[in-house]
Order: structure tokens, then C-alpha cells, then sequence
């Protein structure tokens, strides 16, 4: 599910047929829906990074273009909802990119 910026109920929904979730700048932003089905309902063994560049750059630079080196601000929020190393998010992303793209 590309810039996945739904809650709980469209995130269950997914889950039960297997979605990816791309998680990007939107997850950082105050007020947004997406922290609590990423809390609740959806595995880190199935999110991805993701940029929408060149805009939804993640908070605190919302107002700057996006790409990918802001990447880094989105694993920072996920290690804080799923209370790991921003190196395990990384580590674990990519290993679900390559799963979601058959090339593992």
C-alpha cells in the first residue's frame, strides 16, 4: 500500500491479504492516523520506507523538498513505535523490500 496514511480498520483489512504498508514522511506529521494501526495492527515484517519525493517530507523539515536522505527521519519515528535500533528498521526494511520485489 503505497504512502499508507490510513488507521486502524484499512490497516487490519490489508493485513489480512498480505500488503506491504510504505510508510513515509506522512507518519511523522501530528494528527496522523497512521501511528496507531502501526502500533496496533500492522508488523514491521511488513513496512517499508518510503519518500513520495519530492514532496511529504517528514517533520521536522516538512517544509523542504523531500528525497531520499530524509529516509532517515522516517526509520528514527518507526525504531520509536516498534522500540528497536534505527539500524534494525533499516536492516529489516530492506530485507522486506527485497521479500516484496521477489528479490531475496
Amino acid at each position: 500500500m503505497h504512502s499508507f496514511s490510513y488507521g486502524l480498520i484499512a490497516a487490519a483489512q490489508l493485513c489480512k491479504i498480505d500488503f506491504y504498508f510504505g510508510i513515509g514522511g506522512m507518519a511523522t506529521y501530528k494528527g496522523n492516523h497512521i501511528t496507531e494501526a502501526l502500533q496496533e495492527v500492522i508488523p514491521l515484517t511488513k513496512v517499508l520506507l518510503g519518500t513520495d519525493a519530492p514532496y511529504l517530507t517528514p517533520y521536522p523539515n516538512r517544509r523542504d523538498r523531500n528525497s531520499s536522505d530524509q529516509l532517515i527521519r522516517v526509520a528514527e519515528y518507526l525504531s520509536k513505535i516498534y522500540g528497536t535500533s534505527v539500524e534494525a528498521i533499516i536492516e529489516i526494511t530492506n530485507k522486506n523490500a527485497k521479500e516484496a520485489y521477489g528479490l531475496s
